[in-house]
Formats: C-alpha cells, structure tokens, sequence
C-alpha cells in the first residue's frame, strides 16, 4: 500500500470523526433548545449560536500560539482534551425536555409546575408527518441554498481578494469582519424575529445577503471589502437564526431532533458542494465570477422560498 493511499484513508477516518462529533454537538444543542423556551426563543437561540461565532473567535488565535510554541500534534492532543472534559461536564447539565423533569417551557402559559400529560408531551408533528409537508422541503432547499453560498464565501473569498491585488492582512480582516458581523447580527436577529416573526426575519436576511453579493462583483478597493464583510456577516446569522426557530414553529418539540438532524444533511451537502464545485471552477477559468453567480441564483431563490413560507403562513402550520 502506498504512502498516499496510506494518508488519503487516514484523512478520510478524521474528516468523518470530525464530523460525526461536529453534527453530535450541533444537533442536540439546536433542538433541545427550543424545546425550553417559547417567549423569546428567537433571542435565546442567536445567543446560542453567537456562542457558535465566539468560539470561532477566540480559538484561532489560542490555537495559533499552542502551535507555535508546542507543535501542532500537541495542540491537537490539547484541544482534544480540553473539548473532550468540557462537553462532558456541561452535557450532565442538559436535559432532554422540561417536560421531563415536571416543569414547563419558559414561557409557556401554564401555571409552572404542573406535570404535563403525554398529549402535551407530544405537541408537534413526527418526522413521518414532517417530511410529507411543503415546508419541510423549503426550508430544506433555503439552508441547502444558504449554506452553499456561505460556505463557498468564506473559504474562497481569501484568495479571491488576494488575486484582486490587496494584501494578505487586508483578506484576514475582511473574515474577521465578517466573522464579528455575524456574532452581532446572531443576536439581534434573535431579538428581531421575536418580533416580526420568523419568517420575515429571515427574508429580510436574504435580502441582505443578495446586496452584499451584488456589491462583492464590484469590489476592488479596500472598504468595498469591508462593506462586504460587514453586510454577509449580517446576513449570515439573520438566515441561521431564523432558519432553526421556524424550524421548531412549524413542527413543534416531538420529532424536533430528527427533524433538525434530517435538515442538517441539506446544510452539509450544500457547504461541501459549494466548496468543491467553486475550487473545480476556478481551477478551470482562473475565475471566481461563475462561482459567485452561482451563490448569487441561490441567495435569490433562498429568498423566493422564504416569500413563499412567508406568504403561506396558515398553510404551512403542520400542528
């Protein structure tokens, strides 16, 4: 066996644990969460995924100088350890539903306390009955779509400002930027959406994101990169925050990690066929315009989708 076929498999062996243990601590957290809370649950939901941003904020940096000064097979050891204790202690603190344990969601109108019956307990739709429904797909087709543009922005968009003729450090900011946009925005397009709605939230969002892809095909200066930033940043964590806290309106608590796990799978496929198809394309033309026209059609109809279930909103109320 080759050295390189050696190394492709173990690449392989990583890539599917890493993602086997990003989707176990992705999912659980994204459908627990709405489970706990009804009032204000857009909010506590873009503080979760600010949490989300933070992490991807701080541990750069952290990890950066470990490597320096340890080595990366150290650091790896490292950060191993120190995600492994962490998720460990914190998920003892998880429960399933308040329900569970004979409390009631915050918010919920019933008098705290009582012990809900198994009707109550099973209040929403299951995955049987979720993927039979319209909305299901839309919103699967919207965080395909969304996902697809994000992903492939964030990874080639570097090299992209590189070729335009700006520096290295300038490319960094403008993810960084990003980055800080879409912590900020997690949180007030949480507090947003609890007020004018999930849906319209995460129109609005898409909106956004066309802007800010409009003006990246005519971006050459510094500050136009900037704006960018700023304005995708804002996009991104208005249509994540919204996506998940439809996603527990429409079909309620009962099936809600299945149904959150199943979605997922448009999320991942999108990301990584936004990544590779760009990488092929660009490796082609030596060009980024067909690749950002592409995320540009997407954002569009991540757009007329989210038109549609804003538009349906009786229909799409499956309990």
């Amino acid at each position: 066996m080759s050295m390189v076929t050696t190394l492709w498999q173990v690449y392989l062996i990583w890539g599917l644990l890493i993602g086997v243990g990003g989707s176990c601590s992705f999912t659980p957290i994204t459908s627990t969460l709405p489970k706990w809370i009804t009032k204000q649950r857009g909010l506590a939901i873009g503080i979760c995924f600010a949490g989300f941003s933070l992490g991807g904020i701080i541990w750069p940096p952290v990890v950066e100088r470990l490597i320096t000064t340890l080595g990366w097979q150290t650091t790896y050891i490292i950060v191993g350890l120190v995600t492994l204790i962490f998720i460990t202690i914190l998920a003892q603190l998880m429960k399933h539903s308040p329900q569970r344990i004979g409390l009631n969601p915050y918010g919920d109108e019933v008098d705290l306390g009582i012990t809900r019956t198994t009707d109550q307990l099973a209040r929403g739709v299951s995955f049987t009955q979720a993927i039979k429904t319209a909305p299901y797909w839309l919103i699967g087709f919207i965080r395909f779509g969304s996902m697809f543009t994000f992903q492939l922005i964030s990874v080639h968009i570097y090299p992209h400002i590189i070729d335009v003729g700006i520096t290295e450090i300038v490319a960094a900011t403008v993810i960084s930027i990003a980055a800080a946009s879409g912590t900020v925005s997690r949180l007030l397009a949480g507090f947003v959406a609890d007020r004018i709605g999930n849906r319209l939230t995460m129109v609005l969002s898409a909106v956004v994101l066309i802007m800010s892809l409009i003006g990246l095909f005519f971006a050459r200066v510094v500050w136009h990169f900037y704006g960018f930033a700023l304005f995708f940043g804002i996009a991104w964590g208005g249509i994540g925050v919204a996506q998940v806290a439809l996603i527990a309106e429409l079909f309620g608590p009962r099936s809600l990690g299945a149904i959150i796990g199943s979605l997922e799978l448009f999320l991942t496929l999108g990301g990584a066929l936004g990544v590779w198809l760009a990488g092929i394309i660009f490796d082609t033309t030596a060009s980024y315009t067909v690749p950002f026209v592409i995320c540009l059609i997407q954002a569009v109809l991540v757009t007329i989708f989210g038109v549609v279930l804003l538009l349906n909103r009786r229909k799409g109320e499956v309990y």
